[in-house]
């Protein structure tokens, strides 16, 4: 869903999690549905923050311990985990408030698997209050923080001004952000954290449409529905191309209003689809496909063998 509740991300912030912890939930984030939840495949998820397979059983075991995920096994693949995040439920009343939205390249894992635990945790305190503070140096740009204490920002953060200094300095080094002092009008100094514009905006992935590849902006559902495709055709042994899988999250997205119009899901559809295909994934039949199915005049001479 790529949202994070905002008393889940001081939690985060505030906790002793280390820097696989944080990669793995930051991810489960981006692929997790508006309840919070996903299926994921422990060699993906291994490969995607780049740890060991038996660290990744420590991982989720201690974060169920630490009070940020459930986990129960998939009924649909025994390979597969299903992992809630607690108190990050999107489907309730009022529940597009009080959040951080994700959907921008700063938050990609490649990124942040460059840096120590401690310079993730600052680096969402950041946003965190960039987002929330009242006043901002103009009212247009959102990724500045003004502050006066730093030891304000160690005692949110439970760490010493000498290692919050490191972290700021790796922060800096990767050009995330930048830490200076400057001087008001009246002459008095103050301290700003500026974060780098160019990691504000939205991921972008390539699609085909019309036969010819387009720069697409990713939606904030997009690597959810990627996740789930890439679930179906490991089950399916069927392979794919990053392009195809794009193709495919976009189909869906699409579909997905025009199945609930029609009292259908999309998931049931989808699966339905890679019950009909092999060996590769090929957006064009699955659109043909889904078509079909929705309008209910599936047959299989949409399969291409």
């Amino acid at each position: 869903m790529k949202k994070i509740k905002d008393e889940l991300i001081k939690k985060i912030y505030k906790s002793n999690l280390t820097q696989d912890e944080l990669l793995f939930l930051m991810h489960i984030f981006q692929i997790s549905n508006i309840n919070g939840v996903c299926n994921i495949y422990y060699k993906d998820i291994a490969n995607t923050i780049n740890c060991s397979i038996s660290n990744f059983y420590n991982v989720i075991s201690n974060l169920k311990v630490k009070g940020f995920i459930d986990i129960t096994k998939c009924n649909e693949c025994k390979q597969e985990i299903t992992i809630k995040v607690l108190n990050n439920n999107f489907n309730t009343k009022n529940k597009f408030k009080n959040y951080i939205d994700l959907n921008s390249r700063i938050f990609d894992i490649d990124l942040l698997k460059n840096l120590r635990s401690g310079s993730i945790k600052l680096l969402l305190y950041s946003i965190f209050r960039i987002s929330k503070q009242k006043s901002r140096v103009n009212s247009n740009n959102y990724n500045k923080l003004i502050y006066k204490n730093i030891k304000s920002i160690c005692l949110e953060l439970n760490i010493s001004e000498r290692m919050l200094k490191e972290y700021f300095n790796e922060l800096n080094k990767s050009n995330i952000l930048n830490l200076s002092i400057k001087q008001d009008k009246n002459n008095k100094t103050f301290k700003l954290i500026e974060i780098n514009n160019d990691l504000l905006v939205k991921p972008t992935i390539e699609i085909t449409e019309k036969s010819k590849t387009i720069i697409k902006e990713e939606n904030s559902i997009h690597r959810y529905y990627t996740n789930i495709i890439k679930n179906f055709c490991r089950r399916k042994n069927i392979t794919y191309t990053e392009r195809n899988l794009n193709d495919v999250a976009i189909l869906m997205n699409q579909y997905w209003q025009i199945a609930i119009s029609k009292n259908k899901d999309i998931i049931n559809i989808m699966r339905n689809v890679f019950n009909n295909i092999k060996d590769d994934l090929n957006s064009i039949i699955v659109h043909k496909i889904i078509k079909a199915l929705i309008n209910n005049n599936f047959n299989n001479k949409y399969i291409v063998y």
